[in-house]
């Protein structure tokens, strides 16, 4: 340990309150930032997973929404791409659906069963039933949990959607055209816009209620990796044809994300405010450290030491207390962060928020990014007493000696 160190070591020993004080204040704010952060990751996360349990890796559309009715040579188009899994056509639309004792308005989605259970994760989001589109003497209908409620129906029973386009001339005018399904399961996304709104029947019976014989909304792609799917979209665009275009996950949901990230940012900046106002008390702490050993910083100076000497000593000071308040924080946050995601002891209401327990997921990046901030500010804390010291003259140090 060289001298600079050393008497910086001392200083911090020899006011052991005042330095756990600020060594604890600037644990305290690094133990936040990470719990927090984590907390947040692990909301992202969940959020993600729920989405994608009813939302495609990539879909392509038509530009003005129109039904496709070429989709074999589409499908030729990027079926030679190896990082496409599965490729399956499917029909989206809003329509009216209506029970004994209620109505609403619902996103109708037409899908293969088969393909539906590879390429999304619903059939594990399914509580009573099962994600049964097959035709009985009615074919299957499948709803969420709110739509449920609101129409009072449940597993068996019968429901009536309706078409927005084809119509049947009656003696009474033209009325639209209904489809009776029977309900085989019903689903809890964890969002309510998917559980409030969303019904899935099969192609064919969507095809056969729209009137729209072989023609589709568009495709389902899922890919093999699920964070490369903006890239891979791209690719495939240069490839479709006007007015034909790929829309990957993350477009689709682009103002739901970008929200998380600007609260994400926001929390972490507000939050290392936690850090800089700890760092009022190094600045404090320094400060009044100069003062009270004028004479010894005098004699130091005296004796041969150089004005960078006793910079060091200060700013040593500081990184001692980022260091030691980051490290600690830096522990304390990563062992919460852990017990949180292994045990369940903040429990949340299920109704109120789409997860039952608070969910955590570490980043390495998080962890030294705030350390490093941590360090920095500590640093910059020490900086202005540092020159105060330094700057003494020696003469004047040691006048009243």
């Amino acid at each position: 340990m060289n001298f600079e160190r050393f008497v910086a070591w001392k200083y911090l020993k020899g006011k052991k309150l005042i330095s756990f004080i600020n060594i604890g204040s600037v644990t305290l704010g690094v133990a936040c930032i990470i719990i927090v952060l984590s907390v947040m990751n692990g909301f992202h996360l969940e959020l993600e997973k729920r989405i994608l349990g009813h939302t495609p890796h990539i879909i392509i559309i038509k530009r003005n929404y129109e039904l496709i009715d070429n989709v074999d040579s589409l499908i030729n188009l990027i079926k030679g791409m190896k990082e496409i899994i599965l490729i399956t056509p499917f029909i989206f639309t809003k329509t009216l659906i209506r029970s004994a004792n209620s109505s609403d308005g619902v996103v109708l989605r037409g899908v293969i069963e088969e393909n539906e259970k590879k390429s999304l994760d619903i059939k594990n989001n399914i509580i009573l039933g099962d994600f049964d589109l097959s035709s009985g003497s009615s074919p299957g209908i499948i709803l969420g949990i709110d739509l449920a409620k609101v129409l009072g129906v449940t597993v068996g029973d019968q429901v009536t959607l309706y078409s927005p386009f084809a119509t049947i001339k009656t003696p009474f005018g033209y009325l639209p055209k209904a489809e009776n399904f029977v309900v085989k399961g019903i689903f809890d996304a964890g969002m309510y816009d998917y559980n409030a709104s969303l019904v899935y029947i099969s192609l064919k019976e969507a095809q056969k209620l729209l009137e729209c014989e072989n023609k589709v909304t568009g495709l389902e792609l899922k890919t093999k990796e699920l964070y490369k799917a903006k890239e891979l979209a791209k690719k495939i665009n240069k490839l479709l044809p006007y007015p034909y275009r790929a829309l990957d996950w993350q477009t689709l949901n682009k103002n739901l994300f970008a929200a998380l990230k600007l609260e994400k940012v926001v929390t972490f900046i507000v939050l290392t405010l936690l850090i800089i106002i700890a760092c009022f008390g190094i600045i404090a702490t320094l400060t009044m450290l100069v003062i009270r050993k004028t004479k010894e910083i005098g004699i130091l100076k005296a004796i041969g030491l150089k004005t960078k000497n006793i910079m060091k000593i200060f700013l040593y000071y500081g990184f001692f207390v980022g260091f030691f308040g980051s490290l600690i924080g830096a522990t304390i946050g990563v062992i919460v962060s852990f017990i949180l995601s292994k045990y369940p002891i903040i429990n949340l209401p299920a109704d109120v928020y789409f997860i039952k327990y608070l969910p955590t997921k570490l980043y390495l990046t998080d962890i030294f990014l705030t350390v490093g901030i941590a360090l920095v500010i500590s640093l910059l804390a020490a900086l202005y007493p540092a020159k105060k010291a330094s700057s003494l003259v020696v003469v004047e140090a040691l006048r009243y000696e």
